[in-house]
């Protein structure tokens, strides 16, 4: 039986090469969710920050959603393995690849952020695009894209390639040519998720990471700091005022 996900992505216009390192924060979580990194799971939080080469996963009831500094924005759905293969934030070259392992994929971006690629990897098929909007779906046997505005490239498993332009839907399956047909209602209204996705939007990403890991690393230090006293029997307050910090960052 295969596996039904959703992934949401979005490219909403975050201006490139500000970063001084490339890397996305969780901006939405709930149900059963895991970070995966270095072979190790661990539980997944608003406010974390995802690194090239990491993994999510999501159970039964499982969403997340994620902010590239790159300006993509992606919500993981329920029963979902999705790897972040690269995340390139420099001026004129920003990109992400990501690698769908197992489940459904939908996928939507703005043309907003013209500079920022994204190329998405499923078993069976490879799309890539660079400041559009558009739906994905996968699973082990077949790739389907819906185009609503702008263009998308998809190549199948035989290396052969085609455009997707608006309102059309390709399907690639295994061993069997691609196929192009006009986009049904059905689609169209799955289409409509942009409208969730844009809600989601951090315009002030930067600021916000380094608020997070100011405030973490404040709270790292403290913890260091109660552990050599407790050592030393030493009594230590500890000052609560970053925790509040990290709690306010969540409620916007």
């Amino acid at each position: 039986m295969l596996l039904r996900t959703f992934v949401l992505l979005a490219v909403l216009g975050l201006p490139g090469g500000l970063f001084a390192q490339a890397l996305a924060v969780v901006v939405f979580a709930s149900g059963e969710r895991a970070h995966v990194k270095s072979g190790q799971s661990f539980d997944l939080e608003v406010q974390d920050l995802i690194r090239a080469g990491e993994a999510i996963h999501t159970g039964a009831n499982g969403k997340v959603s994620i902010q590239c500094s790159t300006g993509v924005i992606f919500q993981i759905g329920s029963d979902s393995r999705i790897s972040i293969e690269e995340i390139i934030a420099q001026k004129g070259a920003d990109s992400v690849r990501l690698n769908l392992e197992e489940g459904n994929a939908a996928a939507i971006l703005s043309r907003t952020s013209g500079k920022t690629s994204l190329i998405i990897r499923t078993p069976t098929a490879t799309a890539s695009v660079r400041g559009t909007e558009f739906l994905i779906e996968a699973d082990d046997e077949e790739t389907s894209v819906s185009v609503d505005e702008g263009e998308v490239e998809v190549q199948d498993g035989s290396g052969k390639s085609e455009r997707v332009r608006p309102g059309r839907f390709l399907r690639a399956r295994r061993k069997e040519a691609m196929r192009q047909e006009p986009v049904d209602e059905n689609r169209k209204k799955r289409l409509r998720v942009l409208d969730e996705f844009r809600s989601k939007r951090e315009d002030k990403f930067a600021e916000r990471v380094e608020r997070l890991r100011n405030a973490k690393a404040r709270i790292q230090k403290r913890r260091d700091e109660i552990r050599r006293n407790r050592k030393d029997r030493l009594p230590v307050k500890e000052d609560r005022r970053d925790r509040k910090d990290l709690k306010d960052n969540r409620r916007r």
